[in-house]
């Protein structure tokens, strides 16, 4: 192997979701996989969420309709909604939840309703936190809109808790759940069902601001390459594009197959964590397409075809990504098509 891949431990998926359970035993669960689950792979991911979780949140039609032609048929919510009639229909078609966050979409919902059938419905509340749905003083008379629709399932109502603007101040439990969404049965305030969306620690990452190590929960993605190759470089070379580092000392220089073109950053700082044969060597020189390089210390001990480890269990991704200054679900959400994954 001369490339990078991403090992999916699927027994840490149902092993973090039965964690969140625990936590809030009589929710549901609503688990996020856009963006390719987060650069976990989104057919097989969601495959794998069969049975555990209760619906899946999508924002991409396109994406919801890969999921069904997979032939997965768990609920799903699509987090953006429809913007057109053309969309309205294939979500009806393929039996998706959308959510309304707009009074252009009601009006779609009530222009073309006798071609709807029971379709489901979540109502979008506007927070700080997001740039879509209704204010909250507008939620009674969205609703009372939505009833007197024909072809309307159920509807429910879902917000974002602001939870990362201070977070040393929110309840662990909330932070975790980050949206709370109240399922109104057969139109009324009087029976709710709380769902919880955790994200992040489904993937066993924790959310930024914020350390969940005490739970258990197991990270779901090792991403693992190899040195391609090992030399030795003397005090005062350059290394990389453009020479932008200058060996300090006489060391050996391991070159890894993992670049920008499989998703790492390409302006990945110098000492950025890789973790080669169970030590922590820095990154230097600039990330290339294809590959980047690590200084691997005075003394040789590395060879061409060792494994290298960029993050996962053996190596948090929360560090890498603290590193890179960038949040710790967007690092693995970074991975391009190039990307080999593993499901075991």
């Amino acid at each position: 192997m001369k490339y990078p891949k991403a090992v999916i431990n699927t027994n840490a998926i149902g092993h973090n979701l039965k964690i969140l359970k625990s936590i809030e035993p009589f929710a549901k669960i609503i688990v996020n996989v856009q963006a390719n689950a987060y650069g976990h792979g989104l057919v097989e991911f969601s495959r794998n969420l069969v049975g555990r979780a209760d619906a899946i949140g999508l924002t991409r039609l396109d994406e919801a309709e890969i999921i069904r032609d997979a032939g997965i048929n768990t609920d799903i919510v699509l987090l953006e909604g429809f913007v057109n009639v053309v969309e309205l229909f294939k979500i009806n078609d393929l039996h998706l939840s959308p959510v309304i966050n707009s009074y252009e979409q009601i009006q779609l919902l009530e222009q073309y309703h006798e071609h709807l059938s029971a379709i489901n419905l979540w109502v979008k509340v506007n927070s700080e936190k997001s740039n879509l749905g209704f204010a909250q003083n507008e939620l009674e008379s969205v609703i009372q809109r939505l009833i007197r629709i024909n072809g309307i399932g159920s509807i429910s109502v879902l917000s974002d808790y602001p939870t990362n603007s201070n977070p040393n101040k929110v309840d662990l439990h909330r932070f975790i759940t980050k949206n709370v969404v109240k399922t109104i049965h057969n139109f009324t305030y009087s029976s709710t069902t709380t769902w919880i969306k955790p994200d992040s620690a489904v993937y066993g990452v924790n959310p930024d601001h914020c350390d969940l190590s005490s739970l258990g929960l197991v990270p779901v993605m090792n991403l693992e390459t190899v040195l391609v190759q090992v030399h030795k470089r003397q005090k005062g070379d350059k290394i990389g594009y453009g020479s932008i580092y200058t060996v300090e000392n006489d060391t050996y220089v391991g070159v890894v197959a993992m670049g920008y073109g499989d998703g790492f950053p390409r302006n990945a700082k110098v000492n950025t964590p890789v973790l080669v044969n169970g030590r922590i060597v820095p990154l230097v020189g600039r990330v290339s397409m294809d590959m980047l390089t690590v200084d691997l210390g005075p003394v040789l001990q590395d060879h061409p075809g060792d494994k290298v480890y960029i993050f996962g269990d053996k190596q948090p991704v929360e560090q890498v990504a603290h590193h890179l200054g960038i949040k710790n679900l967007t690092l693995p959400a970074l991975l391009t098509e190039r990307v080999k994954h593993e499901f075991n």
